[in-house]
């Protein structure tokens, strides 16, 4: 099984490619690096099942101060079975709304115009 922090990185990575983006060589050559720290990553499953992922997204456009989010996504629902199939699902669907939130992110970071100094 991979990581949290590997699935997190494999499935942005791909849905960046998807939208038409493509890796950099470097940071330095990036229009926009992103980084982002797993805070935490919890599937519970009793009566119901819950799930939370937290990040810390930063995005730096070139040329601009870093920004830095902490996104939060929870789901739940009733545990009807228990099995494996039910925690894959909300686990799932919670990831992709992550996704969301972080392409988002990205898309407002790189859709600002850089920052002007104030003329005196």
């Amino acid at each position: 099984m991979n990581s949290p922090a590997e699935w997190l990185t494999d499935s942005t990575r791909l849905e960046l490619a998807a939208q038409g983006a493509t890796a950099a060589e470097s940071a330095e050559s990036a229009d926009v690096v992103v980084q982002a720290v797993v805070r935490h990553a919890w599937l519970d499953l009793y009566m119901a099942t819950w799930v939370h992922l937290v990040i810390d997204l930063t995005t730096t456009v070139r040329g601009q101060p870093p920004k830095s989010v902490r996104l939060h996504v929870a789901d739940a629902k009733v545990a009807w079975s228990g099995g494996d199939t039910e925690s894959y699902e909300i686990f799932c669907s919670t990831e992709q709304k992550l996704q969301r939130y972080i392409l988002d992110e990205i898309a407002r970071g790189a859709s600002q115009p850089p920052a002007v100094a104030p003329s005196l």
